[in-house]
């Protein structure tokens, strides 16, 4: 019974993270414009796809970027940054969505090039290039030296718990120097 609940209010709570998403407002948004159709006017089908051009463009540069964080994330830090990477970041969502929007504008512009589908592109070009910015700058938030830092520690406690257990013994032998560090992090105190 307590699992039910329990599954009941991870369900909930997934519906209210979506429908708190940018996106479940574009394909709302996008979805109106086309079912009511106000804007009849014939628009040149170039324009649609050159907006699907720069969403495809806008697709490459966020996963470009990702990739070279994972390639330096690998090449410096342990694999478990990496892992972090791929797990809690929202570029993921983010890189696909865009992806499905380049494939919609492409398909409303073959299917009816008109300003609807105009306004659709340029709704879907600007939900696409905010909430790349998002996932970029929360890409760079997570792995500043305090990040770095927490997020081993977190993946440290883990593994020990997985193992374990409990992780308090472990934690509290090295609170002192993860304190000490996290201190000097937060001077930027690195190297000098």
């Amino acid at each position: 019974m307590a699992n039910l609940i329990l599954r009941r209010r991870v369900g909930l709570r997934k519906l209210i993270a979506s429908l708190q998403s940018p996106w479940t407002w574009l394909v709302a948004a996008a979805g109106a414009i086309l079912a009511a159709d106000p804007l009849r006017a014939v628009l040149d089908r170039g324009s649609v796809l050159a907006i699907a051009g720069l969403l495809l463009g806008v697709v490459a540069i966020t996963f470009g970027f990702v990739a070279i964080l994972a390639q330096h994330l690998s090449e410096m830090y342990s694999r478990t940054l990496v892992r972090v990477l791929y797990e809690r970041s929202a570029w993921r969502t983010t890189v696909v969505a865009e992806g499905i929007g380049t494939v919609v504008v492409v398909v409303v512009a073959l299917w009816r090039p008109d300003q609807s589908a105009g306004a659709c592109a340029v709704l879907i070009l600007t939900v696409s290039l905010t909430e790349s910015w998002g996932a970029l700058t929360q890409l760079l938030g997570q792995f500043d030296p305090i990040g770095l830092i927490a997020h081993q520690r977190a993946d440290a406690m883990e593994q020990m718990t997985a193992a374990t257990g409990h992780v308090q013994v472990a934690l509290t032998a090295s609170q002192a120097i993860l304190n000490l560090v996290s201190a000097a992090a937060a001077k930027g105190d690195w190297g000098n």
